[in-house]
């Protein structure tokens, strides 16, 4: 299946992943943590943009705009390799995570 990685990390960045919303209201929490680190990327590409008159170009701006979004696609990689514990999964344990680890794996060879 292939995923569109602007709207698969703009689901993300809402916390509206199935991980997430197993989470219940505390995947807010997630989600402030990630709007607030968007927020304090863009206040300092704003102020390089000001401060130094070589940044503003369209170059240096889609290559800060793609920084963003393969931070925003190694976030979600990293928060989904290791699922986040709901009521159902609590049951299960650690052992769990090694057997859902290869198929929420990108890489065919992962599970072997």
């Amino acid at each position: 299946m292939k995923v569109n990685p602007v709207a698969d990390a703009w689901t993300f960045l809402i916390g509206a992943t199935g991980d997430q919303q197993a989470l219940g209201a505390a995947r807010y929490l997630f989600v402030l943590l990630f709007l607030v680190l968007l927020a304090v990327s863009v206040a300092i590409a704003r102020a390089n943009w000001r401060a130094d008159p070589a940044q503003r170009s369209a170059v240096h701006l889609w290559t800060w705009l793609f920084r963003v979004l393969i931070g925003v696609m190694g976030s979600k990689a990293r928060c989904g390799s290791c699922p986040f514990r709901s009521r159902a999964r609590c049951n299960t344990g650690p052992s769990r995570w090694p057997s859902t680890r290869p198929s929420r794996s990108t890489q065919p060879w992962c599970g072997t």
